[in-house]
């Protein structure tokens, strides 16, 4: 009779063994770099990869600072399970090797001052191919625990803006002209552009074009465009403030228009002869008509001297008793505050020492002709190779006028972690690798010894990743279609043990 028992056991399949439930995580999320006070979520996927339901009882975030920059959002669970209200699980159908079959937790990132931030995040599930760890009170009770880490930084933005005035030049009234403010970002965490202000005079003949908020990224330059609407012929100026994330201050841009006597906008020289109607140019209409021309009898002042038809004077004469003659140099013979040997006046749109360049010095002129002026951005007028956008060399020197020296070099701590290339850092584009770095769990290089994931003393960066219990291999016996061997399980199992109890009671009777 127990033969046939066990045959019958054997041969139907009332008994399985416990479903795998398995979950899957990387070891790191990685937040980026954050601008100090500003918020980002971390989304981190569960995978599930067993056969069976794979549950999530509880999510516990340890944030390794004192402050709490790392904080799990509420939304990560999708099932009651006390019956109470309140989601209080995340459950999973079965999963699939494919990663095809996932949940997500939502982890916020806001961290509060400057600084480089880890979160230890323990996951505890019931997961039956994890292997048990130490309990740890308050967290978890060891079992189907998965533990994986986040971090992040949090910085405060750099930015560099100009030109510091946008000239429109002379405008006629109701048409509607452009001009361009750059903005660059020279740190490390994204630039935010929330809005714009406008101030001082005629502030409603001016707008911003581009829409806000905008978003610069580490390296990158935007470009704001400003529109001028002329309501009237004569000088309106108006301030322009950026209000942006950089707490060094809101960058504020002078806004000029139909303003002659404080412009050298080539819009005044309308005839092209080089002087300007608020200069000495008494007719800007016509190139011959200028203040070193040559009078001619035709019914027009042509050297601006304010006399008609004079008689020509000899261009050896000294004239206006300066000491020298238009053959000397005198560019305005009729004028003796006007000569080589005169100092250049910075604000009177006049060619002063007649060296064919007006109001030089002043930082509206280029004295340096590279096409940038100290109000369009210039940090070095006197120094041709340095202006705006120009390559950055290893020279100690600010050649592209960012505020920031030899970026790009070897010899500048490019991703603003303390130590240079030129230091040692392995990677000076990752602000997490540097010498002297915690190695992390990420397969890189923290640290720049040539070594990955190793820790510190016997423990290794990664000790922390869950041991998976491999599932049994197949029994040898009583077994279903070569499947592993069936756990004894439910009423039938219960029934058969019984019986070998009794058949070994009667076997030490007869004995």
């Amino acid at each position: 009779m127990l033969k046939l028992l066990l045959l019958t056991a054997c041969q139907q399949d009332y008994s399985v063994t416990e479903r795998t439930r398995s979950m899957k995580v990387a070891p790191l999320a990685d937040a980026g770099g954050l601008t100090v006070d500003e918020r980002t979520t971390v989304n981190v996927p569960l995978f599930s990869v067993g056969s069976g339901e794979l549950r999530v009882d509880q999510v516990t975030v340890v944030n390794e600072q004192s402050e709490e920059a790392f904080v799990l959002l509420d939304d990560w669970a999708n099932e009651d399970g006390d019956d109470d209200g309140v989601l209080d699980n995340l459950v999973f159908e079965s999963g699939r090797t494919d990663l095809s079959v996932f949940e997500e937790l939502h982890i916020s990132f806001r961290p509060q001052t400057e600084g480089y931030f880890r979160a230890t995040i323990t996951v505890d599930t019931n997961d039956n191919r994890v292997a048990g760890i130490d309990p740890v009170e308050g967290l978890h009770d060891g079992s189907g625990v998965h533990v994986f880490q986040v971090r992040g930084l949090a910085r405060y933005p750099r930015s560099s803006t100009y030109p510091e005035r946008l000239d429109f030049g002379k405008r006629l009234v109701g048409g509607a002209f452009f001009d361009l403010v750059q903005v660059r970002n020279t740190g490390s965490v994204v630039l935010t552009i929330s809005g714009y202000g406008f101030g001082d005079g005629d502030s409603s003949a001016y707008y911003v074009e581009t829409p806000d908020p905008v978003y610069v990224l580490p390296g990158d330059t935007e470009q704001i465009e400003v529109g001028y609407i002329p309501s009237k012929e004569q000088r309106e100026l108006a301030t322009l403030t950026l209000l942006t994330s950089d707490p060094n201050g809101d960058p504020v841009v002078e806004l000029i228009g139909n303003n002659c006597e404080d412009s050298l906008h080539s819009s005044w020289d309308s005839d092209g002869d080089g002087f300007v109607s608020c200069g000495d140019d008494c007719d800007d209409s016509d190139a011959s008509i200028r203040p070193d021309g040559q009078e001619v009898p035709n019914g027009k002042d042509d050297d601006c001297d304010g006399q008609v038809d004079e008689a020509a004077d000899r261009i050896s004469d000294d004239d206006d008793g300066d000491g020298l003659s238009e053959n000397e140099g005198d560019c305005n013979d009729d004028d003796p505050n006007i000569g080589v040997d005169v100092e250049e006046d910075k604000n009177n749109k006049i060619d002063d020492d007649c060296d064919g360049f007006v109001d030089e010095g002043s930082r509206r002129f280029d004295d340096d002709l590279d096409g940038f002026t100290n109000q369009a951005g210039d940090c070095d007028d006197y120094d041709a190779a340095i202006f705006p956008g120009a390559d950055e060399l290893a020279d100690e020197i600010d050649n592209d006028c960012d505020e920031n020296i030899d970026e790009g070099t070897f010899n500048f701590d490019d991703d603003q972690d303390g130590v240079t290339e030129a230091e040692g850092d392995c990677d000076d584009y990752d602000a997490w690798s540097y010498p002297g770095a915690l190695e992390d769990c990420d397969q890189i290089d923290n640290d720049c010894d040539n070594f990955v994931d190793e820790g510190e003393g016997e423990e290794e960066a990664c000790d922390f990743l869950a041991d998976l219990i491999e599932p049994p291999p197949p029994a040898s016996g009583c077994s279903a279609t070569g499947s592993p061997a069936y756990k004894l399980t439910g009423l039938w199992g219960l029934s058969l043990l019984a019986l070998l109890v009794m058949r070994r009671r009667q076997d030490s009777q007869v004995s």
